[in-house]
């Protein structure tokens, strides 16, 4: 299973922490940005995130600039929320500013060559002690401490293993962090994003690892959470999407984040949804028919997809305010892995529906969670519950089920149980299946089943045909369709135009019954790239289907 990178298996149920609301608009939101500064080491970029944290705990003061992207988000803050901002010559310069500065504690040092897991325990000091986290060198520190910042501890070469380091810091760190929302971080094997978050909420960090490959005795860190956690909310990323979603299931709630600035939109109002301006029309789908969708980059990512074109599909309805209108689009209720700043439409259960008022990043708050698991820890019945009365109040008829089960395929009783409980016009499958033989009794309950095959083909994966030669395996699903269907297939962002360009007629030649719609679109998608390689979506489809 691959290794998530831009995602965030957007949940935002993390907790029923409540963000203050409208920060007073005494200060200035501080702006760095990252991407016009001179080189600044990655060890400072880390420090500064964690100093983010610590001077935003009960106010925006700083935001990050990572991104254009994160342009973007500052001007519809600015614009929305009426944020006074200050744009900082250099990012270091936040650790000059004074009002800044007597935020902070001190430093909290790690070394460059200390276990991987020596970061997450600097991570959760640095939250406990109002600190800011640094592994940079002595020329560095002396840097820093001209700025005013003492080390206020000292944790190099405490521990020779994550092991150790994990346990210590359950014993000693855990019964002082929140109680209610827990972190998960890679540690020193790779920067995270989201740690200003994790430091503004004194979180708890820890790395959990279903692999094997960091963290050797799980078991160990997963009895530890059992022991210290009532059911709660994690947040953060893991490194194999189903073990370690199912484990997480054992004891509450999981989200993952790899977003920047969430400790800044914490504060501010859960927006409605933000207005995008889209690149081109979209079509008005039937929903009788059959769609192919496909996107670019990493398989679970809609982000560009969302952020440009999906959100006027779901506005507000005129009639009825408190209804959002979805109905334009048959897929109603897209599987999001955004991250927070561009979530604007939330995934239906089975994501986990603990939701959290007032959480600015999502409509309800919906998590995701494994429907295997919690059935067998008796958490189905809530969640289906409270999927059933969010649906109502949203508008939403369509279901995304996301779950191979424990022995790798989607439990038959579960799926079931899901059509029969929240009874949704179409249910979503993410998985290569066979709807005709393996999902009978839902078929005949609901008005067709919606799924979401696998690669049809991988432009990066050797064995994947060359020359788009996709007719067997388009006209294999398209021959399994009983009911209307949507399609999804995945290519990396590492294509070129010219790929896309034989990808068209490719399908043209081998199924003249699929029409790409928009084309001219569709190849500025592609152009996209070049400057936003998230994910840029073709749509597709039939002319006829029987």
């Amino acid at each position: 299973m691959r290794l998530f990178t831009v995602f965030s298996w957007i949940a935002a149920a993390l907790c029923a922490w409540t963000p203050s609301g409208h920060a007073a608009a005494a200060e200035p939101l501080r702006v760095a940005d990252l991407t016009q500064a001179e080189s600044i080491p990655r060890s400072l970029i880390k420090t500064l995130a964690t100093y983010q944290g610590i001077v935003n705990r009960d106010q925006p003061r700083l935001f990050l600039v990572r991104s254009q992207e994160d342009l973007f988000w500052l001007g519809e803050i600015e614009k929305r929320h009426g944020l006074q901002t200050v744009r900082l010559a250099d990012p270091r310069d936040a650790f000059d500013d004074p009002q800044l500065r007597a935020l902070c504690s001190g430093l909290i040092r790690y070394g460059k060559d200390d276990c991987e897991m020596a970061e997450n325990v600097a991570l959760t000091l640095a939250g406990l002690k109002q600190c800011a986290i640094f592994s940079g060198n002595d020329n560095e520190l002396a840097e820093m401490s001209r700025r005013g910042f003492a080390v206020r501890e000292d944790i190099r070469g405490r521990w020779k293993t994550n092991e150790e380091a994990q346990a210590w810091a359950f014993e000693n760190l855990r019964p002082q962090c929140a109680p209610d929302v827990f972190a998960i971080n890679r540690g020193g094997f790779k920067e995270a994003k989201g740690t200003d978050y994790m430091v503004q909420r004194k979180m708890f960090v820890l790395f959990l690892d279903t692999t094997g490959a960091y963290i050797q005795d799980g078991a160990t860190t997963q009895r530890a959470c059992l022991a210290s956690y009532a059911p709660t909310f994690a947040y953060g990323f893991w490194s194999k999407e189903v073990p370690d979603i199912a484990v997480l299931s054992e004891y509450g709630h999981c989200d993952a984040g790899d977003a920047p600035n969430i400790s800044v939109f914490s504060h501010l109002p859960r927006p409605e949804a933000f207005a995008q301006k889209t690149i081109g029309e979209l079509p008005v789908f039937d929903p009788a028919k059959t769609f192919i969708f496909i996107s670019f980059s990493q398989g679970d990512s809609l982000n560009f997809c969302q952020t440009f074109n999906l959100r006027h599909l779901t506005e507000r309805s005129a009639s009825q305010p408190d209804k959002r209108v979805a109905d334009r689009y048959p897929f109603g209720l897209m599987h999001s892995t955004l991250n927070y700043s561009t979530q604007p439409i939330v995934p239906a259960a089975l994501y986990d529906l603990a939701a959290a008022p007032g959480q600015w990043f999502s409509a309800k708050g919906y998590g995701y969670a494994n429907p295997t698991t919690l059935e067998q820890f008796g958490f189905l019945d809530l969640y289906l519950k409270r999927s059933k009365e969010a649906m109502r109040q949203m508008g939403i008829v369509d279901f995304m089920l996301n779950d191979r089960g424990v022995e790798g395929d989607p439990d038959r009783a579960i799926v079931t149980k899901i059509a029969r409980e929240l009874q949704p016009r179409s249910i979503v499958m993410k998985h290569q299946l066979d709807p005709a033989e393996q999902f009978d009794d839902p078929l005949a309950m609901i008005d067709g089943v919606l799924l979401l095959p696998d690669p049809v083909f991988d432009l990066d994966d050797p064995d994947s045909p060359k020359q788009f030669d996709c007719a067997l395996s388009l006209s294999r699903i398209l021959e399994s369709a009983k009911k209307r269907q949507f399609f999804w297939v995945f290519l990396r962002h590492t294509v070129t135009v010219s790929d896309l360009e034989r990808l068209m007629d490719a399908l043209a030649q081998n199924h003249p019954e699929i029409e790409i719609l928009n084309p001219d679109v569709f190849i500025r998608f592609c152009l996209e790239l070049a400057r936003n390689p998230e994910t840029a979506p073709a749509l597709f489809s039939p002319r006829s289907v029987d």
